[in-house]
């Protein structure tokens, strides 16, 4: 029986069944070296960050997590000076739980974007390095990765703006308005544990990613790529690049470490998976804006998604198996 492949970084659309957070605990190190123990709560409109006692926390420009105040004018969240990881008691400075910004502004944002999220980069400097200065040094021919060949898109529709100004990046990164085509490298992840278990051909992925109106047996709900063509009202079009199937050193409990992979041992193994593809794949290829980011990267693995709850068909428990995210 083929294994149900589960995308760490879900990305969904509203008539699909939403996908809620994973209820799991995970650790934010603020630059100061303060540790904040940090969970995501919301669904698929809005979701926001609470720390373990459920007091809200926003991002700061320096990186920090502030705990936030609601404006009652703006409806807005507003940061205080009141830094999660520290020895400031959000009760006694006047913060409530589970604050949320107003339902006006979130369908405002939700309109006026087209776009307003995408799959947050990974700092892969090193990556795009190796890659640019392999191409100086030499010719070597690198293994093709199954490219969509229906339609050639110019590297102007999949330019991202640069919001760093040279200082670092320390929250999400948004797409210019006119951005029309982005170029998202697709990563296959097998376990060292699942050796045995049959995966899908490389070209299964490509029709789950890319397929135009989706396909009868893959995804007859549709693909991906038109989960961002429906929601941009066509204005926006994601276009996958299927890297071969990377085995990892790491079992599936390994990476999942008892907290559904909301912990620093995925982050390991998906850094394993790109450095054994650092050989055959030119990660240069997809910075297209040559900003040293990759643009966009999804990971797909060989397990079942512990969001299902339970036990799967293997035994293996939830807390066992990775839950699908998105960082």
């Amino acid at each position: 029986m083929m294994p149900l492949l589960i995308l760490l970084f879900l990305l969904t659309r509203k008539s699909l069944a939403d996908m809620l957070p994973s209820p799991n605990l995970y650790e934010y190190i603020n630059p100061d070296g303060g540790i904040c123990l940090l969970r995501l709560l919301g669904d698929s409109d809005y979701t926001y960050e609470v720390d373990e006692n459920y007091f809200t926390v926003i991002s700061t420009p320096d990186g920090k997590r502030a705990y936030a105040k609601r404006n009652i004018e703006s409806g807005d969240l507003e940061a205080t000076d009141c830094y999660c990881g520290t020895s400031c008691n959000p009760l006694k400075h006047g913060m409530h739980k589970l604050e949320k910004r107003s339902i006006e502004n979130i369908v405002k944002d939700s309109q006026d974007c087209l776009s307003c999220r995408r799959p947050q980069e990974h700092h892969l400097h090193k990556f795009i390095q190796r890659a640019k200065d392999r191409k100086a040094t030499t010719n070597s021919v690198k293994t093709p990765v199954l490219h969509l060949i229906e339609e050639e898109s110019s590297s102007e529709g999949w330019r991202i703006k640069d919001e760093r100004n040279g200082e670092e990046d320390t929250g999400r990164r948004r797409m210019e308005a006119d951005v029309t085509r982005l170029k998202n490298l697709v990563v296959v992840i097998r376990f060292a544990d699942h050796q045995d278990r049959e995966m899908p051909p490389l070209s299964d992925y490509d029709i789950l990613f890319n397929a135009i109106g989706g396909n009868p047996r893959v995804c007859n709900t549709g693909s991906v790529r038109d989960v961002f063509r429906f929601n941009s009202y066509g204005e926006f079009d994601l276009i996958s690049i299927i890297a071969p199937i990377v085995d990892v050193d790491q079992t599936e409990t390994y990476a999942a470490a008892g907290q559904s992979g909301i912990t620093i041992e995925l982050q390991k193994t998906l850094r394993d998976a790109l450095n054994k593809l650092d050989d055959i794949i030119d990660f240069s290829d997809f910075d297209e804006d040559s900003d040293g980011w990759i643009d966009a990267i999804s990971f797909v693995h060989s397990g079942y998604g512990a969001e299902f709850g339970g036990v799967d068909c293997k035994n293996t428990n939830q807390d066992d198996r990775i839950w699908s995210h998105q960082w």
